[in-house]
């Protein structure tokens, strides 16, 4: 997909030519039909589509990653200590990778805790 982060990775890519489409069924069918070699996307989007298409398969590589984070403003430090506190807490316990469980996504990963 045309700006897609994935795809914005893989333009360094020089032995490799990227064709396009909108949104991820039409990638997917440029992929079915022949006219791409690979599928970039998230994780969890290719399990979803490798199993539409036998013989395909997801790699075990990546060569990126979507991170998410939270902004305080500036000046709130009690704040910030707080947030940290809890996200570092949520992802030791347990929390976060039992909310990616009952969510149903596959191929998600909880970021180490620091």
């Amino acid at each position: 997909m045309r700006d897609h982060a994935s795809t914005l990775t893989l333009s360094h890519l020089k032995h490799a030519q990227l064709v396009y489409a909108a949104t991820p069924d039409p990638t997917f069918e440029l992929l079915r039909c022949g006219q791409a070699d690979a599928f970039a996307s998230i994780r969890g989007v290719l399990l979803a589509y490798s199993a539409e298409l036998p013989g395909s398969r997801v790699l075990d590589e990546h060569y990126g990653s979507n991170l998410l984070g939270m902004a305080v403003a500036m000046g709130q430090a009690a704040r910030l200590a707080y947030i940290s506190e809890f996200i570092e807490q949520a992802k030791a316990s347990g929390l976060v990778q039992q909310a990616i469980e009952r969510a149903g996504l596959p191929g998600y990963k909880v970021a180490t805790t620091r």
